[in-house]
C-alpha cells in the first residue's frame, strides 16, 4: 500500500496492518504530519455534517482510495492536501470535476442537484471547491453549490460567514448570494461575507482584488469595493454603509481568533454561542447595554467570560446540562 494512502487510512480510523509504524513516520516527517492533520480535519468535518449520511461518507472514502491509485504518476500528481480537502467534496459530480481538472465531460441535460457543506456550531471548516477556490466556513455556516459549479456557472449560496480565496476565471464570474438579497460578484479575489440567518446586518470585507455588490434593494446601481473596505447592509432599515477598516480584524476568525470591535453585547453573545456551541440565557436585560472590545486567540470559554465580567457590569454562571452541552447565565 502506498504511503499517502496509509496515512489517509490512519486519519480516517480505518484498519492498517502496520499502524504504529505509519504513526511513527507521521511524527518524524513534517510533510507527513501536515498530510495527516489535513486529512483528519477534513474527514472529521465530513463525518460530523448532518447533510451527509454515513453511507455517503463510506462511499466517499472508496472513491477517494480509487482516485489516489489513479493519481500515482509523479509528473502530474496532485498535492495530497487536495485528497484531504476532496473528502468534503466527494458526494456528487463536483468531485469528478475537481479530480479531472478542466477536462469536464458533463451531460448538460442531466438534472441539477445541490451539495451543502456545513460547519456546525463549535467548528471552523476549510473547503476546496471544484475550481480550486478555497473557502473557510465559520461556526454555524452552510455553503451550497450545484453539480454545474465551474461548468457553466460559479454560483454559491451562503448562510453564515465565510472567507473566500477565489480562482480567477473571467468567463465565469463567481457569485455568492444570501437570503438577505445581497449578492457578491467576483472574478478572482479574497473577501469575507457575513450573512447569518436572523442577523440584522450583512457585511462584506474586501482583502484583495475587487468585488461588486448586487441586489441591494435600496440602491439603484451596483456598488463596488476596493481592498480595505467593508460594506454593512442593515436588512430591516434597508440601508448600506461603506467604511475603511483593518481587514485582519474581520477575517482572522479563520485562524481561530475571536475579535470584538465596539460590539453590542447581543452580537457578542451570538458569536460565543456559535464558536463554542453553547446556549446563553440573559436574566438581566441591562446586559444588552454593554459594548465590548477584545481580541482573543487561544483563550478558553471561561477566560473570555472572565474578561467580559471584568470589563463590563455583567456576571456569569456556567451550567452543565444533560447531553453534555454548556449553558451560560448572564446577569
Amino acid at each position: 500500500m502506498e504511503k499517502s494512502e496509509k496515512i489517509l487510512k490512519v486519519a480516517m480510523g480505518s484498519s492498517v496492518e502496520d499502524k504504529e509504524q505509519v504513526l511513527e513516520q507521521i511524527k518524524k516527517d513534517k510533510q507527513n504530519m501536515a498530510t495527516y492533520k489535513s486529512a483528519k480535519i477534513a474527514w472529521s468535518f465530513l463525518a460530523a455534517s448532518k447533510e451527509v449520511s454515513s453511507h455517503e461518507v463510506e462511499e466517499s472514502y472508496k472513491k477517494l482510495s480509487q482516485r489516489i491509485k489513479r493519481a500515482e504518476a509523479p509528473a502530474k500528481r496532485l498535492p495530497f492536501l487536495k485528497y484531504a480537502a476532496a473528502l468534503v467534496l466527494l458526494i456528487g459530480i463536483s468531485s469528478i470535476m475537481f479530480w479531472l481538472g478542466g477536462n469536464y465531460q458533463i451531460n448538460k441535460k442531466q438534472s441539477v442537484h445541490y451539495s451543502t457543506v456545513v460547519a456546525e456550531y463549535g467548528q471552523i471548516a476549510h473547503v476546496i471547491l471544484p475550481d480550486s477556490s478555497i473557502v473557510w466556513l465559520n461556526s454555524g455556516t452552510k455553503l451550497t453549490y450545484s453539480n454545474n459549479f465551474a461548468v457553466n456557472s460559479r454560483h454559491l449560496k451562503l448562510e453564515g460567514q465565510a472567507f473566500f480565496e477565489i480562482s480567477k476565471n473571467k468567463s465565469l464570474p463567481l457569485k455568492v448570494s444570501t437570503e438577505s438579497g445581497i449578492t457578491v460578484k467576483v472574478l478572482g479575489t479574497k473577501f469575507d461575507v457575513r450573512a447569518y440567518s436572523g442577523d440584522e446586518e450583512v457585511s462584506v470585507v474586501l482583502e484583495e482584488g475587487s468585488v461588486e455588490l448586487e441586489s441591494f434593494s435600496s440602491q439603484g446601481t451596483n456598488q463596488k469595493l476596493v481592498p480595505g473596505e467593508m460594506v454593512t447592509y442593515n436588512v430591516s432599515e434597508n440601508k448600506m454603509d461603506i467604511v475603511s477598516i483593518e481587514t485582519g480584524d474581520y477575517t482572522s476568525w479563520k485562524e481561530g481568533a475571536l475579535v470584538f470591535i465596539d460590539e453590542p453585547m447581543q452580537l457578542v453573545i451570538r458569536k460565543i454561542e456559535r464558536r463554542y456551541n453553547v446556549e446563553v440565557e440573559v436574566i438581566n436585560p441591562a446586559v444588552y447595554q454593554s459594548i465590548f472590545n477584545a481580541n482573543f486567540k487561544n483563550e478558553s470559554l471561561e477566560e473570555i467570560l472572565d474578561f467580559i465580567q471584568f470589563s463590563c457590569p455583567i456576571t456569569y454562571q456556567l451550567i452543565d446540562e444533560d447531553g453534555g452541552k454548556t449553558k451560560i447565565i448572564l446577569k
